[in-house]
């Protein structure tokens, strides 16, 4: 019995896991911004939704922004 529910714990936790896309398996697709730069993944800081790279598919992934955007970050070298 013990066996079957380990069994069980396991397998929902593997499917938990391997179901959630990681950001490294996320394309997004990367835009200019104004400053010349180009938009941030959400890994990356940004102080607004503008400045973050929108997934190509919306549905199965996500953007969101940090609240500050590196100092050196913001002019094009």
């Amino acid at each position: 019995m013990k066996l079957i529910l380990l069994i069980a714990i396991f397998s929902a936790l593997a499917v938990v896991n391997l179901g959630t896309p990681s950001a490294d398996q996320v394309r997004y697709n990367y835009t200019e911004l104004p400053n010349g730069e180009y938009c941030y993944t959400p890994r990356r800081r940004c102080t607004s939704a503008d400045q973050c790279c929108r997934p190509y598919d919306t549905t199965a992934a996500f953007h969101g922004c940090g609240r500050i955007w590196p100092k050196d970050k913001r002019e094009k070298s």
